[in-house]
Formats: structure tokens, sequence, C-alpha cells
């Protein structure tokens, strides 16, 4: 009995458990609008997913101008990929590139293999000797200087054994420092007053220590000629050249000419006769007075100038409105005033052979 009580018990608990099918709420409806809701929530999704590819993704670009016809007419558009996503360009790729205020469409013809960039930067810090290093190096020219005193053999044996190399310099009347060496003035100054084979003290030139001797006093009127073979001997070889150039020239024309030659034909403007400079040429004075004084059209003789010989054709001559034979006159005396003023001095000292003492006192 006990048992049967408790199934019958628990199945009208199960019973109890069950909902009531009637007593289950209804479904409230949907509030107005609601529908709408959505769909303008999906719309503005779509909007949003959209915008972000085309701003990372992609490119929407109008062709303006007939510069990339046929492969793009006037009034075209073209989709195409970000930087996001596009990094090497192939062969037939059209890129935009941005120039300044302007956006252009380039075609790629041709894609070589792409090459790595370097940001290179350079860092520079002064290296300044110490008082300890000064002093040793100062100590190391007072034994060079022990060491040099004598004649010329002893001064280079010192500076074989001290491991540099000396410097050969020379100086002429009035100068006041030596060439290629940074406030030389006192070692100047000494050697006006030194005797041949005399060796200096110390100097201080800049960040360097310098010990000079006297190896030879000139005073010829007229420089050895082993001292000036090498430019006598260019001045040589420039006349020789010339004249074989000359020689080989042949043709009536000016193209005919430089055929010969196997040379070509240069243009050049802007020739003045107040200039000694002709551009892609140099320092050509002689050059300069030719053109000046060659008539148009016609066909000039060689002339030899300081690096070439030059056969030329004027072509054209520009004349300045402004410029009258009053103002050229005027013009012309003020060249040889100046002319006058500059080499005046130089020819009265050489005709009273006066001895310029400037660079020892001053």
């Amino acid at each position: 009995m006990g048992d049967l009580w408790s199934m019958e018990q628990e199945d009208k608990n199960l019973h109890a458990q069950q909902p009531d099918e009637a007593q289950t709420p209804a479904k409230q409806p949907e509030p107005k609008g609601y529908e709408a809701y959505l769909s303008l929530f999906d719309l503005v999704r779509m909007l949003a997913v959209i915008t972000l590819m085309f701003v990372f993704f992609f490119r929407v670009n109008g062709v303006s101008g007939s510069s990339m016809y046929p492969t793009l007419v006037d009034k075209d558009y073209l989709v195409l990929e970000s930087n996001f996503l596009y990094r090497n360009a192939r062969q037939g790729d059209i890129v935009k590139i941005a120039s300044g205020d302007a956006i252009q469409l380039m075609q790629v013809y041709r894609a070589d293999k792409p090459s790595k960039h370097v940001q290179v930067a350079t860092i520079t810090y002064p290296v300044e000797a110490s008082a300890a290093t000064r002093r040793d190096v100062h100590n190391q020219a007072g034994s060079f200087m022990v060491n040099a005193k004598g004649s010329a053999a002893a001064f280079a044996d010192a500076a074989s054994t001290a491991a540099v190399t000396p410097r050969v310099a020379a100086i002429a009347q009035g100068d006041r420092t030596i060439r290629g060496l940074e406030d030389s003035r006192e070692v100047a100054r000494w050697a006006y007053g030194a005797k041949e084979g005399d060796l200096s003290a110390i100097f201080n030139v800049g960040k360097d220590y310098v010990i000079a001797t006297l190896t030879e006093i000139d005073d010829n009127e007229y420089a050895p000629l082993n001292k000036v073979s090498a430019q006598i001997r260019s001045q040589l070889l420039r006349d020789k050249k010339y004249d074989y150039i000359v020689k080989s020239l042949s043709g009536s024309t000016l193209a005919e000419q430089a055929a010969s030659l196997g040379s070509e034909v240069e243009d050049f403007s802007d020739v003045t006769f107040g200039s000694f400079y002709v551009n892609g040429v140099g320092m050509e004075p002689r050059l300069v007075g030719a053109i000046a004084s060659a008539e148009k059209g016609a066909l000039s003789a060689p002339v030899k100038g300081l690096s070439g010989v030059y056969v030329f054709e004027v072509g054209d001559v520009k004349t300045d409105d402004k410029q009258t034979a009053e103002g050229e006159k005027v013009r012309a005396q003020a060249m040889a005033e100046g002319m006058a003023q500059q080499f005046a001095i130089p020819a009265i000292q050489q005709m009273a052979k006066i001895q310029d003492l400037r660079g020892k006192y001053f």
C-alpha cells in the first residue's frame, strides 16, 4: 500500500507541474515602424561596409583628358586597388600617382625587379686632441727639429725616421702665405728672412705643428729650364695638335668638317664680347673674340683655344635696343681705364726694378 501510494502521489505531482496551454501569454505585436527601422539599420550597415572598402581597399578615379588614349578615354572611370592591398606594380597595371595638387594615372609598360631603398643617417662627432696628446706631439716635433738640423739631407732623414712625408712648397716674392697651408703667414715671414739651409722653429699652424727648412733661394730673373719644362712641353703639344687638326680638316660646311674629325656640331648661345666663358666649352677668350668679330652665316677659320681647336658659324646676332655708339664708347673707355690701373703698377715696377719686400715685413 505504501509503494502504490507513492507512485500515485508522484504521478499527481507530475501532472501538477505541466503548464496549462490555455495559460501561455500571447505574443505582443511589433511596434509601428519596427520593420522600417530594421531596413534602415541594414542599409546603414551596408553603406558603412562599402565606405570602409573604398577607403581602405579600393579607389574610384575618373579620367580627364586623352593622354592615355586608346587605353583610356576622357570621362572613363576606374576602380583601383588601394595601397593597403596593392604593393608591387606589374606590367600593364594602371597606377595612381599624386603629384602636387594633381593626380596622374599611368600605365606600367615595364616592371623591373624591385630595388631596396635604405635611409642613411650621418652622425658627426668632433674629435679634438687632448692637452696630453698635443704635448706629446709637440715633444715629437722638438725631437724632429733636433735631428733635422744641418742640411736638407738631415731633414729628409729625420722625416723618414718620424714616418712623415716632407712637403715641398715654393714661395715667390710678395707672397704672404704658403699655398695650401692654413694660417701660414708666420712661416712665410720666416722664409723671407732665412738663409739657405736654415731650420725654423716649431710653428703652430691651425691644428698642426710645422717645421720648415729653406732648401734654395732663386734670385735669377728667369726660371730655370728644368722648372718650366712641363709648361713649355704643354704649350708645344698644344701647338702641334693645332697644326695636325688644321691639316686634317676637310669640307666646306661645318657639318662636313666635324665629320672629317669624327666630331659633332654643338649649339651654344649667349656669347657676348665682354665674357670669357662659353657655355659647354669653358674659358676661351680667343674663341669669344673671334665670335664677336665674325659675320653672320660665315664659316670661321680654325681658332686655337686653351683646350681645343674650334670652327664655328654665327647663326644669329642679337643687338640690345639700348646699345648706342656713344654708350659703347663710354663702356670701352671705362674698360681701358680699368685695365690701365690694373697693369700700370706692375709695368712701373718692372721698369724701375723695384724690389718688393712687403712679404718680409708685413
